[in-house]
């Protein structure tokens, strides 16, 4: 009985596989960057290492001159917004609305008091109707609740329910007290049922174009597919920006990416329009993604009767990786290219936010080197021959029933 529980034990130990640490013979290329002086730095990676690392850069290491391992954190960008919000029910100081009026078949305003000078650059409001509207509204600042000043002059509107725009972008300022009116122009006063206003830093939203090119554009009954490479997978891509000709359109445009052209997974979806006649303009050519991407980005964009838009161009909006490492002063190796390597696990994943990015030193590596002493990781042997693990255990499970039916008649 003991020796049958000892096999069987021993078999399952051999199928579980062992990982060492670090070794630079598992590494297929690496880069070198130098530092002119020691504390944290970001690198910036390149197409290079973005096409032969794995698809979740889990392969990347870095090491000193001595090859002894430095911890990073892989950056992606944020975009916070701060905002103050509150039911308009009535006077609410503490969320910062100071009234709201209602003036039917002429307009409808609500003024925000932010108790002392705040940037803010734009409202979110919620309106009360079931119809499609389009307004004007107009955005106000003062001081001291007599004199007001125009801010901003924008339009909101609502189609069909489901297409809605009543956030009003405007450049920033710092009154104390934010004025919005919605002219009703004769027709049904808007109600407004809640609002905020918020602050969006300019320079979080600095991204710049991406590498990438149209690769195929498909035409079926109802639906127009667009395939575009980005040549490497890995990039942050924060938007696409379609360049349509023509006016008076829109469109349902769903979004996949796929890392290598044949299996695709669900990105984004959103809509694109542009509406303009002799009083009104309006487009939004954008579709938000907000995710690293594989190589390859499609989209399915929904025409059901309508002709097929002509597309004059797209373009990828967002940022190439980075990565925060602290390093020593001088050359250090930027390794990549192990298909076997886990996800490493540093202390700097738990406090890398509250280094500030802004005032990081940007490091560009060297160019691609390949290591010459590359030996490919050779996996586990239960691995390679897992038909004779399974056959084992099979045969063990036998032996281990047959010692304890034995058992138990004796």
């Amino acid at each position: 009985m003991r020796k049958s529980l000892l096999l069987i034990i021993t078999l399952l130990f051999w199928a579980v596989p062992a990982y060492a640490d670090f070794q630079e013979t598992n590494w297929q290329f690496n880069k070198t960057v130098k530092a002119d002086k020691e504390g944290m730095h970001a690198i910036q990676l390149d197409s290079d290492i973005l096409a032969h690392t794995k698809n979740d850069l889990d392969d990347l290491r870095i090491t000193n001159d001595r090859g002894q391992e430095l911890p990073y954190q892989l950056l992606l960008p944020t975009s916070e917004i701060c905002y103050s919000q509150g039911s308009t029910g009535g006077v609410n100081s503490d969320a910062g609305i100071l009234n709201n009026v209602t003036k039917e078949n002429q307009y409808s305003s609500i003024t925000f008091d932010l108790h002392k000078p705040t940037l803010n650059n734009m409202i979110w409001l919620s309106v009360d109707t079931d119809q499609d509207f389009l307004r004007e509204v107009k955005v106000e600042g003062s001081s001291d609740n007599k004199n007001w000043q125009l801010i901003h002059k924008d339009k909101i509107f609502s189609v069909a329910k489901d297409l809605l725009d009543t956030k009003i972008v405007y450049p920033q300022v710092d009154y104390r007290l934010i004025r919005v009116t919605i002219d009703a122009e004769g027709q049904k006063t808007l109600a407004i049922t809640e609002a905020k206003i918020g602050y969006t830093p300019v320079e979080e939203k600095d991204f710049s174009p991406l590498p990438g090119k149209i690769s195929k554009i498909e035409q079926y009954e109802k639906e127009t597919i667009v395939t575009i490479d980005l040549g490497v997978k890995g990039y942050f891509v924060d938007h696409l920006n379609l360049e349509i000709a023509g006016r008076n359109y829109e469109r349902d445009v769903e979004v996949f990416h796929s890392y290598d052209g044949d299996t695709w997974f669900d990105l984004s979806a959103g809509r694109i329009y542009h509406y303009q006649w002799s009083d009104y303009n309006a487009i939004e050519g954008d579709l938000p993604i907000k995710q690293a991407c594989g190589r390859y980005i499609r989209m399915f964009i929904h025409n059901q009767d309508s002709p097929p838009l002509e597309i004059k161009d797209i373009t990828q909006w967002g940022e190439i990786p980075k990565i925060l490492v602290d390093l020593p002063v001088g050359v250090s190796h930027l390794w990549y290219g192990n298909v076997e390597s886990k996800a490493p696990q540093y202390d700097l994943k738990k406090f890398s936010n509250l280094v500030n990015q802004k005032d990081l030193p940007l490091l560009k590596p060297s160019d691609q080197e390949i290591n010459q002493s590359f030996v490919p990781v050779e996996k586990p042997w239960t691995e390679r021959n897992g038909w004779l693990l399974n056959g084992a255990i099979a045969v063990a499970a036998v032996v281990l029933g047959f010692v304890l039916i034995r058992n138990m008649k004796s």
